[in-house]
């Protein structure tokens, strides 16, 4: 069987270029695959099994470092919504510049205010997920995960890696916001709606906490046009620290 073919087996839950990289060991499995596998090739599970259950706990001992030695020229988040309410992919793309010889991987962070957020991330190009450290509570989720390059950086060399996420929950959102801990050129944040479309979109930031985001537009210019059921913000040079970001009303 190809490359190709068992990711048509698999309903497409993984691009071809993840399924490369577990095969050769530079990333392990995720449990969106083995479900798929359990769901799609059920007589595969007796015999990989063996051998998935050690990964589940292999990712948890590999250190954590949010972002690293660089600074981003441009960071793109899309956030696409289906059917539902909530996001059901989501993609980042990073190009970033080494500030140190040596570097070869980036730390991501994603959280939610629910404790049911929960999502698989896999590589789209650039290089391999080393690791994927979930903190899930009541009343949050934190996702870090750790990004190793295809190559090693020199000091000046620039990088571009990007990931898509498949969100697991259905709970209605309102809002996405960005922060920054690194020099940052610009900033592009997308929301696609191909299912239900909010009412009204609209623009903050920055900001020195989340929860002072407004819960509706404060003045005319921050409402955000709408076409087709896609937005955007653009940030140049986002100030370190603060936060930024779209929120809506259904």
């Amino acid at each position: 069987m190809r490359q190709a073919d068992l990711v048509d087996a698999l309903d497409h839950v993984i691009a071809r270029s993840t399924l490369a990289n577990v095969e050769v060991g530079r990333e392990n499995p995720s449990p969106r695959l083995w479900q798929a596998i359990c769901t799609h090739l059920p007589d595969w599970v007796e015999t990989l099994e063996p051998v998935y259950e050690p990964t589940r706990t292999v990712q948890r001992e590999l250190p954590f470092e949010l972002a690293g030695p660089f600074e981003i020229i441009q960071a793109t988040y899309a956030y696409t919504f289906r059917a539902h309410r909530a996001p059901e992919e989501i993609l980042q793309v990073r190009r970033v510049r080494a500030t140190t010889d040596g570097a070869d991987g980036y730390g991501l962070k994603l959280t939610n205010n629910s404790g049911r957020f929960d999502l698989d991330t896999e590589s789209l190009w650039g290089g391999w997920v080393a690791s994927h450290r979930r903190d899930l509570t009541h009343d949050s989720s934190q996702h870090l995960v750790r990004f190793h390059f295809d190559q090693t950086l020199k000091r000046g060399q620039v990088h571009e890696f990007a990931t898509r996420s498949w969100v697991s929950h259905d709970e209605p959102a309102d809002r996405v916001s960005l922060g920054f801990t690194r020099p940052t050129g610009e900033v592009t944040l997308a929301l696609n709606f191909t299912g239900p479309h909010p009412q009204q979109v609209w623009r903050f930031g920055p900001l020195d906490d989340i929860e002072q985001s407004p819960d509706e537009p404060l003045g005319g210019d921050e409402v955000t046009p709408m076409p087709n059921g896609s937005c955007q913000l653009h940030v140049k040079r986002p100030i370190l620290g603060k936060i930024y970001g779209l929120a809506w009303a259904w």
